[in-house]
């Protein structure tokens, strides 16, 4: 039998609020596999470590999560502050204070620059994606 506890010690039915997290990764954007709808949305839900730690401690930590309703149930996404995110995170931020530091498309730039430009190029000069 397993049981899950709070940071408090306290056992789920007696902890008050609970968040849920969909967080999401990157495959290595040079994998020769990827192709370029999948990589356009691999840069939209990458979610690096620093920015995971963050959402985590501050799912963790904020001491209210209830809603408008009076319901303390949060679910809210887990991506960095990618420029082509394409999942909402005013939830993340508003309630959790969630601040994203870190963008694919800066962490992957030369990945999309050879992709792009580069020998063998299969994306093509322009934007990645549709």
């Amino acid at each position: 039998m397993t049981h899950a506890w709070d940071v408090n010690g306290r056992s789920p039915r007696a902890a008050r609020g609970r968040c849920q997290v969909r967080a999401c990764w990157m495959k290595v954007p040079g994998h020769p596999r990827v192709n370029i709808r999948k990589f356009n949305r691999d840069l939209g839900a990458y979610i690096n470590p620093r920015d995971l730690t963050q959402l985590f401690t501050r799912a963790i930590e904020t001491p209210n999560i209830d809603n408008e309703h009076g319901i303390p149930w949060l679910i809210v996404y887990g991506i960095s502050d990618n420029t082509r995110s394409f999942w909402s995170l005013t939830s993340a931020r508003q309630v959790l204070g969630y601040r994203p530091e870190d963008d694919s498309e800066i962490k992957y730039a030369n990945d999309i620059q050879s992709f792009l430009t580069g020998e063998g190029a299969r994306g093509g000069v322009g934007r990645v994606g549709p």
